[in-house]
């Protein structure tokens, strides 16, 4: 990735933690790249420690632990957010999702100069499904979107579902997640060792990639998984993620009941292998009544197509499209706006 032909930027991200996730992923891509690209970027964090981190230092990303220690260590956090703010004074202010947003907009005030730029990444929640706390957190946004610069949702539809939220749509840019499409290429070996350890064998395979929360809509998958398995029995479904252990049961519980066939698997695996052990990749969130009908017709008509054809295609469409220079190019082209 080329040096930025723009002006450099001083770039502060704002995160909760550098954990495994997708949207924390996205955030050292975007990183990384930006300050490939010449900019000087920090990254400051709530709660410190998390196993991202690395990534950030070896592209020479500094990480600030802010030293957050739970939700009541407002006030104290708050001092040390702007103590970091003063010290830096960013060009760019970048919250990422929801509770960083709100932070970022309350100390806008120390370094008034700063632009304040938020990143949301979500299109439609089911709040019930959560502590109530997310959905007061959710209206604090919503109150104080007006204070940023600039709003960044990571897809058409995110940016749809804030705007008609109350969040100020003139403000409001898309910009795509981006794969690394080199680090994700198929890989015969990996297949060959998952699909040995799991004892599937030359069975057709299905699976979900997503951390068991419920934003990820893993019921939907395990209806579809029984649905295609009563018609199939020989189809292998797998489960790989991690997540509170009460609604881990809960989805096995689910999947018994459901006669679905169903493995069980955490994070820590590789993922490119995961990919390519699968021959059906799914994602189902969100929500929607009749959706696991879809979903079995859709992951029967997968198994029957060309794979390699249908593969060939689609990874050509993600390079033209979705790569990681066209994030960090997008995103690069919005914070040096004026």
């Amino acid at each position: 990735m080329p040096p930025a032909k723009e002006r450099s930027l001083r770039i502060m991200f704002l995160a909760r933690a550098l954990t495994i996730g997708g949207a924390e992923r996205q955030l050292v891509v975007q990183a990384r790249g930006l300050a490939a690209r010449g900019h000087r970027v920090t990254v400051c964090v709530f709660y410190g420690g998390g196993p991202l981190e690395p990534d950030l230092a070896r592209a020479g990303v500094q990480v600030v632990d802010l030293q957050k220690r739970g939700r009541g260590d407002s006030l104290r956090f708050i001092v040390r957010l702007c103590s970091a703010l003063r010290s830096e004074q960013p060009d760019v202010l970048h919250g990422f999702l929801v509770v960083p947003n709100i932070f970022s907009a309350l100390v806008r005030w120390v370094s008034p100069k700063t632009r304040l730029v938020w990143g949301v990444r979500s299109s439609m929640t089911d709040f019930s499904q959560y502590d109530p706390w997310e959905n007061r957190a959710f209206g604090v946004s919503r109150w104080l979107s007006r204070r940023p610069d600039l709003i960044i949702a990571n897809s058409n539809a995110g940016a749809r579902a804030h705007a008609a939220a109350g969040y100020p749509e003139r403000k409001l840019a898309v910009v795509h997640n981006g794969i690394d499409t080199a680090r994700f290429r198929y890989d015969p070996e990996g297949r060959a060792r998952l699909r040995r350890d799991w004892q599937v064998g030359d069975a057709p395979l299905i699976g979900l990639v997503a951390r068991l929360d419920p934003v990820k809509d893993h019921p939907t998958f395990l209806r579809a998984v029984a649905k295609v398995q009563s018609r199939n029995p020989a189809t292998r479904a797998v489960c790989i993620g991690d997540g509170a252990a009460k609604y881990r049961a809960e989805l096995i519980d689910l999947a018994a009941s459901l006669g679905a066939n169903v493995r069980w698997e955490t994070s820590t695996l590789n993922v490119a292998a995961v990919y390519s052990a699968l021959d059906v990749a799914c994602s189902t969130s969100w929500f929607g009544e009749g959706f696991s009908n879809a979903l079995a017709g859709a992951i029967e008509r997968v198994l029957a197509a060309d794979r390699r054809a249908l593969g060939r295609a689609l990874r050509a469409r993600v390079e033209s499209n979705f790569d990681i220079d066209h994030l960090v190019r997008r995103t690069e082209s919005l914070l040096v706006a004026p």
